[in-house]
């Protein structure tokens, strides 16, 4: 599924079929996905969405609940907070192959940063509807992706500390 985010939708559709053949390579790198057999990948993608975003479009939102991961295909996102009563604050920059998320595609939970595209970006998202129903079709994809994500978040943890 095409999702577009006001770009000419000839073009979109376009840089989206040349992209398709690169997604299951750009899929296989990412940590959350590192679990997943070439076929598990290819058959995760069908259940994903390819969406793109104009320049400063916003992909997620600080204090609202997002719907699932992100994964960049193309393009950079820029990852901002506003604290309470303080100036916004750039925390990164995301590039190919980036992602985030992740606790949305876990839990229904705020986001707690601001993502926006630096450019034309182009994400596969997967909805977070569709992960929980890995439960019962497919239990070891979601096992795949879940001990990924734990692996994930415990080593993030232990760079801030």
């Amino acid at each position: 599924m095409l999702i577009t985010s006001d770009i000419p939708e000839e073009e979109a559709k376009m840089e989206i079929s040349i992209l398709k053949n690169q997604i299951p390579e750009i899929l296989s790198r990412v940590p959350p996905f590192r679990y997943l057999t070439e076929s598990q990948i290819i058959l995760l993608q069908s259940f994903g969405q390819i969406i793109e975003y104009k320049p400063s479009g916003i992909i997620l939102t600080q204090g609202k609940v997002g719907g699932g991961l992100y994964v960049i295909l193309n393009g950079q996102a820029e990852v901002k907070i506003r604290r309470l009563g303080e100036e916004v604050i750039n925390l990164a920059r995301f590039e190919i192959g980036s992602f985030f998320g992740e606790s949305n595609l876990l839990d229904a939970t705020q986001c707690t940063a601001t993502v926006t595209a630096a450019y034309k970006t182009i994400c596969f998202f997967l909805p977070r509807m569709c992960f929980e129903s890995f439960s019962i079709c497919m239990p070891e994809i979601k096992y795949a992706i879940n001990k990924a994500l734990m692996e994930e978040v415990i080593h993030r943890y232990r760079i801030i500390n």
